[in-house]
């Protein structure tokens, strides 16, 4: 009878632990939220935390966003049989103390394959199988969080002008200061547009009212959009880039795309090769243009330079040399024609 009882014990016990160790199956409904980073992990090692904790939010529409303990981020991700896939997209460029956790940790979240929910905590794991990031328990998200039941923390926010929740990196205009500290996060202001163009609505950074402006026919044709009153805003649109200016002075400005025609070779033969890109920084994108395919490429987090890569092809470099890889098929060193 005792061996019974003791032997009964340790099946409870063993079930006990086993439940309590239980990996819930990843499902992109489980991620949903804000996860907190708590453990960073290179070669096997913790590397030491920054003064402020990085954090990674998951909305309902395969966007990312968060903090990475410097500067705010944004991208992509991707839940496929399990497995996770994060493409991280742009992030703002202020210079702090913890740049060298920050790098790592967003290039380590561009590698992960592998994810499970193991006793209230995220694990990201490597291709191998090795867990690289942990996240602490998150907290859910409301869908009505802010204005006008916007998800706020999935990064909607109330447009006026659309009559909805929008996400300004989605709906809206991308205009960078034309004065910029470089010690510090670069602001972007966006310009929202109603359905008919008749109004904009102007989202300024650090800014709680989102003003809403005209249009009115300027004598040479073109037009403007402001109020009667001299001292707000000015939109217009100059040499193919729309401006935002107050009392004659220009304050941002849409970048406008640039477009470089690279040459080089394979390495293996002498054949020549021509390669058109056209950058989009306000898009974070660049379109390649190689014999008679074209490649739409959005921006990754690069240490240095350049890089734009998406479903095998990457178009990466620094200053006039690039380096375009179409799969494993090929591989051309190039460089920029004058």
């Amino acid at each position: 009878m005792r061996k019974i009882v003791v032997w009964m014990f340790v099946s409870i016990l063993a079930v006990s632990l086993g439940c309590k160790g239980k990996s819930v199956k990843l499902d992109s409904s489980e991620l949903l939220g804000s996860w907190n980073v708590i453990e960073l992990k290179v070669a096997g090692s913790s590397v030491k935390m920054p003064e402020r904790e990085p954090v990674l939010i998951f909305s309902d529409s395969n966007r990312i966003s968060g903090f990475a303990g410097c500067n705010q981020f944004f991208g992509t991700y991707q839940v496929k049989d399990g497995k996770l896939q994060i493409q991280p997209g742009g992030m703002t460029m202020a210079f702090c103390p913890d740049m060298e956790f920050e790098s790592l940790f967003m290039n380590t979240l561009a590698t992960v394959s592998q994810a499970r929910i193991y006793d209230s905590q995220l694990e990201l794991s490597s291709p191998s199988g090795d867990t690289v990031l942990v996240f602490s328990a998150f907290q859910s998200v409301g869908v009505a969080e802010g204005e006008n039941g916007c998800n706020k923390a999935a990064g909607y926010t109330w447009s006026d002008v659309k009559g909805e929740c929008i996400r300004l990196f989605d709906s809206g205009i991308r205009l960078n200061p034309i004065i910029q500290d470089t010690t510090s996060a670069v602001f972007s202001a966006f310009l929202v547009f109603s359905p008919d163009s008749l109004q904009v609505e102007l989202f300024l950074p650090n800014e709680q009212g989102h003003p809403i402006l005209d249009r009115r026919e300027l004598p040479d044709g073109t037009f403007a959009w402001n109020q009667l009153d001299d001292d707000t805003p000015n939109v217009r649109r100059i040499d193919g880039s729309w401006t935002v200016s107050r009392r004659g002075v220009l304050l941002y400005q849409e970048d406008k795309p640039i477009h470089a025609v690279y040459v080089g070779g394979d390495g293996k033969t002498r054949r020549l090769y021509q390669v058109e890109a056209t950058f989009y920084p306000g898009d974070e994108k660049v379109v390649v243009q190689y014999d008679d395919q074209t490649f739409e490429l959005p921006q990754q987090i690069s240490g240095s330079g350049f890089r734009y890569e998406a479903g095998g092809v990457s178009l990466m470099g620094k200053g006039q040399e690039a380096t375009l890889i179409l799969g494993d098929s090929l591989t051309l060193t190039l460089t920029e024609r004058e």
